[in-house]
C-alpha cells in the first residue's frame, strides 16, 4: 500500500503529523505557561499587599506604643521625653496612613477580595481618627484628656478586618498552590504522551524510509554497478507509483537507451572504417592534383615576377623623363622670369633716356638764351666803347661757350635719340623673346603632364601586376597549405581509422543478449 503513495506525499504527511503534535503541545505548554503567569503575577500582587497591610499594622502598635509613653513622660512631667515621644507616635502613625494608602493602591486581580480591603480601609481610617485625637489631646489638654479617648473598639475592628483579608489571601494561596501542582502533573504526563507519538514516529518514519526508499536504492546501485562492468543484460523491476518506480521505469529506459546505442555504434564503427579507407585513398589522389596545381601556379608566379620587373623597369623610365621634363620646365620658367626682368630694363632705360633727353632739350634752351644775352652784352660793349671792350672779350668768350653748348647738346640729343630708338628695337627683340619662351615653358609643361600620365600608367600597371603577382603567390601559398591539409586529412583519417577500430573494441566489451536489435524507445 505505501508504495503507491508518492514519497513527497509521504514525507510531508509525516512532517504535518510531526507539526501537529508540536503545534498541540506547544499550544497547551502556551496556555498553561500563561495560566502559571497570571497565577504568579497574583500570587505577587497579593504578597505585596500582605506586606503592606502587615507593615501598616505594625506602625500602628509602634505609634500606640509611643503615644503611651509619650502619656508616661507627661504623668512624669518630663517635657524633652514627651515631645520626643509624641513626635516618634505621630511620624508612625503617619507611615502606617501611607502603608495603607499603598495598600489600597495596589490593584487586587480578584474582583471578590475588594469588599474585604474596603473594610480593611474603612476600619483603619476610624483607628487613624482615634489615634490622632489621643494624640491631639495629649498634647493640648494631656494625660487626662489622653485616657478620656478610647480606641481599643477600633483597634479591634481593623484588626478583625485585617485577619479577615489575611484569611482570605492565605486561602487563595493556597489554592494557586494546588493548581501549580496539578498543572505540573499535567504537564509531565503531556510530555510522556508527546513522547510516546513521537517515538511511534519516528519508528515508523525508520521503517517507511527502509522498506519504500533505502531497499529500492541499494537493488538500483546494483544495476548500476552492473552497467559500470559493462553487463547490459539485466533487467530491473520495482512495482508501485512513487518515485522510486519513476526511477526505475528512467533507468530502464536509459539502459535501453544505451543497448541502442552499443549497437549503432557497433555497426556505424564497421561502416566508418571502410569509409575512411575510402577517404584516404581520394586523399592520395587530391594531393597528387595539388602538388600538380602548386607547381603551374610557382611557374605563373615566377613569370608574373619577371613582368612585373619590367614594368617596374618601364615606369623607373618614365619617371625619370618625367623629372627632366619638369626641370626643363623650371629652367624654362626662370628664363621667362628673367627675360620679363630685361624687358623691364629696357623700358626702364628708355623712360630714362627720354628723360635724358628732355634735359638735353632744356641745356640747349639755356646755351640759346646764353647765345642771345651774349649777343645783348657785345652790343653794349660796342656801345660803351673802349670801356667796353674788356667785357666784349667776356661776351664773346660766352658766346662761343654757349654756341659750343648747344652743339653739344644737339649731339647728345642725337645719340640719345639713336640710343631711344634701338632701346625700342631691342625691347621689342626682348618681348618677343619672352613670348617665344613662355610658349616653349606652355609646351615643356605639357610633356611634363604627359610624362606624369605615363609615369602614373606605368604605376598603376606596376601595383596591378604586383597585385596579381601577390595574388598568385597567395594562391601559390593557399595550394601549398592545401597540400599541407591533405597530408593531415590523411593522417587524421588514418587516426579516425585507429579510433574507429578503437571504438569498436570499446563497445565490444559491452554484454548484450545476442539476439538484441536496436529497438525504438
Amino acid at each position: 500500500m505505501f508504495k503507491k503513495i508518492n514519497i513527497t506525499t509521504s514525507m510531508s504527511l509525516l512532517i504535518v503529523i510531526f507539526v501537529v503534535v508540536h503545534l498541540i503541545s506547544s499550544f497547551v505548554a502556551v496556555i498553561r505557561s500563561e495560566k502559571s503567569d497570571d497565577n504568579f503575577s497574583t500570587t505577587v500582587v497579593l504578597n505585596n499587599q500582605i506586606d503592606e497591610l502587615a507593615l501598616a499594622r505594625r506602625n500602628v502598635i509602634q505609634s500606640r506604643v509611643e503615644a503611651y509613653r509619650a502619656a508616661s513622660s507627661a504623668i512624669e512631667e518630663n517635657t524633652e521625653r514627651f515631645n520626643q515621644d509624641l513626635e516618634k507616635a505621630v511620624k508612625l502613625l503617619n507611615i502606617a496612613e501611607q502603608d495603607i494608602s499603598r495598600f489600597v493602591e495596589i490593584k487586587n486581580p480578584i474582583p471578590a477580595n475588594q469588599v474585604a480591603i474596603d473594610k480593611v480601609k474603612s476600619t483603619f481610617d476610624v483607628l487613624y481618627a482615634d489615634l490622632r485625637n489621643q494624640q491631639e489631646a495629649l498634647n493640648k489638654d494631656g494625660f487626662k484628656a489622653y485616657r478620656a479617648i478610647d480606641a481599643s473598639l477600633s483597634q479591634e475592628k481593623f484588626a478583625a478586618a485585617s485577619d479577615e483579608f489575611l484569611t482570605i489571601i492565605a486561602g487563595q494561596l493556597n489554592d494557586f498552590d494546588e493548581t501549580s501542582v496539578v498543572d505540573h502533573n499535567r504537564a509531565v504526563t503531556q510530555f510522556v504522551i508527546e513522547l510516546i507519538l513521537l517515538a511511534a514516529l519516528l519508528i515508523f518514519s525508520l521503517w517507511w524510509t527502509r522498506t519504500i526508499v533505502k531497499k529500492p536504492m541499494e537493488d538500483l546501485l546494483e544495476q548500476f554497478n552492473h552497467i559500470a562492468n559493462g553487463d547490459l543484460t539485466q533487467r530491473p523491476y520495482f512495482s508501485g507509483n512513487n518515485e522510486i518506480s519513476k526511477l526505475y521505469e528512467y533507468f530502464t529506459k536509459m539502459q535501453q537507451y544505451l543497448i541502442n546505442t552499443v549497437i549503432v555504434v557497433r555497426d556505424s564503427s564497421h561502416v566508418m572504417v571502410k569509409g575512411v579507407e575510402n577517404m584516404a585513398m581520394r586523399n592520395d589522389e587530391l594531393s597528387a592534383r595539388t602538388e600538380e596545381q602548386a607547381s603551374s601556379l610557382q611557374e605563373t608566379a615566377a613569370s608574373m615576377e619577371e613582368l612585373t620587373a619590367t614594368v617596374k623597369l618601364n615606369a623607373d623610365n618614365a619617371r625619370s623623363a618625367s623629372e627632366l621634363a619638369q626641370a626643363s620646365t623650371k629652367t624654362a620658367i626662370k628664363g621667362g622670369e628673367i627675360t620679363e626682368t630685361v624687358v623691364i630694363t629696357m623700358k626702364d632705360i628708355t623712360e630714362s633716356s627720354q628723360k635724358i633727353g628732355a634735359i638735353t632739350s632744356v641745356i640747349d634752351g639755356i646755351a640759346f638764351q646764353t647765345n642771345i644775352l651774349a649777343l645783348n652784352a657785345a652790343v653794349e660793349a660796342a656801345r660803351a666803347g673802349e670801356q667796353g671792350r674788356g667785357f666784349a672779350v667776356v661776351a664773346g668768350e660766352v658766346r662761343n661757350l654757349a654756341q659750343r653748348s648747344a652743339q653739344a647738346a644737339r649731339e647728345i640729343k642725337q645719340l640719345i635719340d639713336e640710343s631711344i630708338t634701338r632701346v625700342n628695337l631691342g625691347s621689342e627683340l626682348v618681348e618677343n623673346a619672352g613670348n617665344t619662351i613662355q610658349e616653349i615653358v606652355q609646351s615643356v609643361a605639357k610633356v611634363n603632364d604627359i610624362m606624369g600620365e605615363i609615369s602614373s600608367a606605368s604605376d598603376e600597371q606596376s601595383r596591378g601586376i604586383q597585385l596579381v603577382s601577390q595574388a598568385v603567390n597567395q594562391m601559390d601559398q593557399v595550394t601549398q597549405e592545401n597540400g599541407s591539409l591533405v597530408h593531415e586529412l590523411a593522417s587524421s583519417a588514418k587516426e579516425l581509422e585507429y579510433q574507429a577500430a578503437h571504438l569498436s573494441d570499446a563497445v565490444s566489451l559491452f554484454k548484450i543478449n545476442q539476439d538484441a536489435v536496436h529497438t525504438p524507445i
